[in-house]
């Protein structure tokens, strides 16, 4: 059995080669849901990521993972992973929940100062 936490890893991989079946990313998609009380917030960011680009049914998994990561917004996410997420939930904007909006705006006013100096230091 494959540890919760390199879910996430193959789900990227598989996307990355855009290889894969309906019904192996229908397997992805439940091990993944199974999996997330175990996942850490940047382990789900990359999920929502990789599955927003995946061939087969993003919206759904989007949809359902949401709730999970929409409290964890606002608890200082590194700037990459903020705009990972937007950049996830934007492919499909007439079903962006409320709660991601609001939380991304709570995030953006609140950590400011810190996102700003972390994308000018990438820069």
């Amino acid at each position: 059995s494959l540890p919760p936490a390199d879910v996430s890893d193959l789900v990227v991989s598989y996307v990355e080669v855009q290889c894969g079946g309906r019904v192996l990313f229908e397997e992805f998609s439940r091990r993944s849901l199974q999996a997330l009380p175990q996942l850490s917030t940047s382990d789900l960011v990359k999920l929502a990521s990789a599955f927003s680009r995946a061939p087969h049914k993003p919206k759904a998994f989007l949809m359902e993972v949401g709730p999970e990561i929409f409290p964890h917004l606002n608890n200082g996410l590194p700037a990459a992973e903020l705009t990972a997420l937007a950049e996830a939930y934007s492919r499909w904007p007439r079903h962006i929940p409320a709660a991601f909006i609001f939380g991304m705006a709570d995030a953006l006013i609140e950590d400011e100062g810190r996102l700003a100096g972390e994308m000018t230091g990438a820069q």
